[in-house]
Order: structure tokens, then sequence, then C-alpha cells
């Protein structure tokens, strides 16, 4: 696993679940769909922006997330404006909490539009309320399509602790009055351990369900080699347009990175690649104690 030059396989094989009702109905709607996963702050925006660029192509961003934190009445209202913005036909939303029936319109939302391929871009949490890894591995089980990012922990908790300075503030509490369940970490130290912590659990279920990986400094660094090896995995077609940061990117929205999503594209850059430097030197020794062993089988030096 030490090599970054082949997607990784994964390590011994897991039970697989059947997938998910409505993710694999190709037959019945002609869509496929695939999924970009990977931790908070690990690039997973980045990544579904990219394969958004494809042709004919409907990419989301979390939208299971939505799902899950937006209810039965805020969810259409959410899902109307997004297909609005994109340009999209739309569908009625499913009210109930069905995992089944917001698959497939998912996927009808897809082939209304005469798309035909979803990518759909979600986060793995292994933690409090939003925990999904059973979800996901139900969602990713074949014949899907599937590709995880990871990214240094290192890199990863400094982006992380950034990011949530805006939750420990006014923006916060407002954030929390629409998303109650928004954790809200008391420390900087919290975030290290929640950060280690999940980095751990992410890295084993990869290995158990055989996902396909990437990294995100080979992303940035050599994007076409590496976008390349993600759409194979999520078995689309690889266009040039893709790391053209001022191809539109069609059908692409939801819940993800701001950065990416609220701000005009930029070119792919390495600036935030090596930022240990940024991060106390007492949080080194928390993540090298909990996740560093993996770490180290991804290549990245502890």
């Amino acid at each position: 696993m030490g090599s970054t030059d082949t997607i990784n396989k994964g390590g011994e094989p897991g039970s697989r679940p059947q997938p998910l009702a409505g993710t694999a109905p190709k037959e019945a709607t002609g869509i496929a769909a695939s999924y970009a996963i990977g931790l908070p702050r690990a690039g997973t925006t980045l990544l579904g922006n990219l394969l958004a660029g494809g042709d004919n192509q409907l990419s989301l961003s979390e939208p299971y997330l939505a799902f899950d934190i937006l209810g039965r009445w805020r969810l259409p209202i959410f899902f109307n404006r997004l297909a609005k913005k994109a340009g999209l036909k739309p569908l009625r939303v499913p009210t109930g909490h069905d995992e089944r029936a917001f698959a497939d319109y998912l996927l009808k939302l897809a082939s209304l539009n005469n798309l035909r391929h979803v990518v759909i871009k979600e986060t793995y949490r292994d933690s409090q309320d939003w925990a999904n890894a059973d979800l996901l591995t139900r969602l990713t089980a074949p014949p899907a399509g599937a590709v995880a990012i990871h990214r240094h922990p290192y890199d990863i908790a400094v982006s992380t602790i950034r990011f949530c300075k805006y939750w420990r503030g006014i923006t916060g509490h407002l954030i929390r009055l629409w998303i109650p369940r928004l954790p809200l970490f008391a420390t900087d130290r919290h975030i290290v351990e929640h950060v280690a912590s999940d980095w751990q659990s992410f890295f084993h279920w990869c290995e158990k369900h055989k996902i396909p990986t990437i990294r995100y400094e080979d992303l940035v660094k050599d994007p076409e080699v590496t976008l390349r090896k993600a759409c194979e995995a999520c078995r689309i077609e690889y266009q040039p347009q893709m790391i053209d940061h001022t191809h539109a990117r069609g059908a692409f929205g939801g819940i993800g990175a701001p950065e990416v999503m609220n701000r005009p594209p930029r070119a792919i850059n390495t600036q935030s690649v090596g930022r240990k430097k940024l991060l106390d030197p007492e949080f080194w020794t928390i993540m090298t104690e909990r996740c560093g062993e993996e770490a180290n089988l991804m290549g990245y030096d502890m």
C-alpha cells in the first residue's frame, strides 16, 4: 500500500451486503451511479467537482448528508433549488425518510434530464449522530463504481481546525439553528482526536470493502494521471475538460467545502499540501499514536 503508482485495491476481503435498492437499476433507468468517498476536509468536494466536468453527468455533493439532516420539509426545497440552479427539470423529492426512495429519486432525476451517469460524493463519518459507514457500505456495494480519497492526517487536522473556527462564533450558532446536530468541538485537541479516530476508521473501512483509493496529494500534483485512476474506479470516461477549471461544471451542487462550492473556480494547486508546521507539536503525538500505522501504509510520513 505504500506505492501510489496504482490504485490501491484494498486488503482482506470483507462481507458485502446487497446494493441499496435504487442504486443500480440501470436496466430501468439507463443510469449508472458511482461514489467518491473521503473524510471531511480530505478533498472530496474537489474530486466531486472535477468529476462533474464530464459530459452528460449529474454530480451531487453529499446528497445523503442533506437527506439525513434537512428533514422531510426542507429536503424538497433544497433539491428543487439545486435543480433550478443547475438548469435541470425538477422531480418530486420523496418526503419520507426512505433511503431506497431517495436513491431512486437521484437516478430518476438524471434520467429525466437525459444524463447518463450520477456521481455522488459523500464524506465518511464514524462518530456521534452522523455515523454513516453502514450506509456507504450499502451504496458502494458492487456493481456500483467507487473511489476513496485519502489525505495526510496532519493536513486534514489543520484544515478542520481552521474550518471549525467559524462554527464557534455567531456563524456557528446561526448554522445550528438550521442544523441542530452540527458537531461542536470545544478545543483544537478534540478536533485532532476526532480526525485521528475517523482517519483510522476510514482506512480500515476501505481495506475491508476493497475500495480503490487515490491520494489528495497525488491529485493536486498530477491531476490528469490521478483523475484517470478515479474515473476508472468510478467506471466513467475520463475527459480532459475535467481538469480545466474554466470548463463549466454542468450539473453540480449540494453540501461541501465552501472554498470549492461558493467561490469562482481556481486552477488546481498544491498550496494546501504539507501543513504539519501549522499544527501544534503536541498534536503530532496524538495523531501518530492513533492513526500513524495506517498513515504509513498509505505512504505518509508521520
